[in-house]
Order: C-alpha cells, then structure tokens, then sequence
C-alpha cells in the first residue's frame, strides 16, 4: 500500500527537479497539477507512447514548451525531459525505430528514473 503512496510523490519530486535544472522553472503542487490536467484534456501535444503506462507530451506552460514524460497509471508527471530529446525533436519516428533502436531510446528515457525505482517493490 504505501509503494502506491510513495511512488506518485517520488516522481513529482524528480519532475519537479528535473523542471527546476532543465527549464529554470518551479513547478509547485499546483503548477504540476495544471499541466497534468492539460495532458489529460489533450491541451497539450501527443509526442509519442514509451511504454503501456508512459506518454511523451509537448506542453506549452508559461511560455515555455516542456518535454514531459506522464504515467498514466499514476495520473502524474513522472520526469521534464531537456529541450534537445530526441524523442522531441522534429522527424523523430517512434514507428521507424528497429527493435534495437527503440530499446535503447526508452532505457535513456527512463535511466534517470531508476533511482526512484530501485528501493520501491
């Protein structure tokens, strides 16, 4: 019961984080909620699915575009990804990844995401 608890806290303290240093912005409960809200009313731009739980989305907030990474089953933001992601940029083609590819560009995306893993069961 408290991994359900711990782990939606844990990555909106990474998501906030990762706002913080990537963007110089301060996402406090409310702003991450307002952006959780806009990708679940699809104000914000589909990119892209990383996995069964995880979306990639363009949002538009406070004048900045953000790459963010939402789980689904959570209905959090799990991480703000920089600006250059390849997952972001433009001609970048989930579906023309080989198996490989698209191996290696979901365990980058989710690399910085372990350590909030790696003690949860």
């Amino acid at each position: 019961m408290s991994e359900d608890k711990k782990t939606p806290k844990r990555l909106n303290a990474h998501a906030k984080l990762r706002a913080e240093e990537r963007y110089g912005l301060n996402l406090n409960k409310e702003a991450r909620n307002e952006i959780v809200s806009m990708i679940q009313n699809k104000q914000a731009e589909f990119v892209g699915k990383q996995s069964n739980t995880r979306t990639l989305w363009r949002v538009n907030y406070q004048e900045q575009s953000l790459n963010v990474v939402y789980d689904k089953a959570r209905n959090t933001m799990c991480t703000v990804l920089p600006r250059e992601a390849h997952e972001f940029q433009t001609g970048y083609e989930f579906a023309e990844q080989t198996p490989h590819q698209s191996t290696v560009h979901r365990n980058q995306v989710t690399a910085e995401l372990s350590e909030l893993w790696k003690d949860v069961e």
